[in-house]
């Protein structure tokens, strides 16, 4: 099985916002504590941004979970959903 990787982008991002929003974090006290320019962040939140994976690591720590926490879901394939 392969991942739609807009999709488990997207839902990355989804997941970085949550956090953020349930830390009582703005996107620019996020993007403050990354380094990052907001804009970036609301980039990354829509998954509209790729990722290194240091940031990803930066960004987990920054928000206190496990990057595993981020990443811990599935993804079905729009094909497979078609079958």
């Amino acid at each position: 099985m392969t991942h739609d990787a807009q999709a488990i982008t997207t839902e990355w991002g989804r997941r970085i916002a949550a956090r953020r929003v349930l830390l009582g974090l703005s996107r620019q006290e996020l993007a403050d504590k990354l380094g990052f320019a907001a804009a970036k962040v609301a980039r990354i939140e829509r998954g509209d941004h790729g990722v290194s994976d240091a940031d990803k690591l930066t960004i987990a720590e920054t928000l206190d979970v496990r990057p595993s926490t981020l990443f811990s879901f599935d993804v079905i394939d729009a094909d497979e959903v078609a079958s």
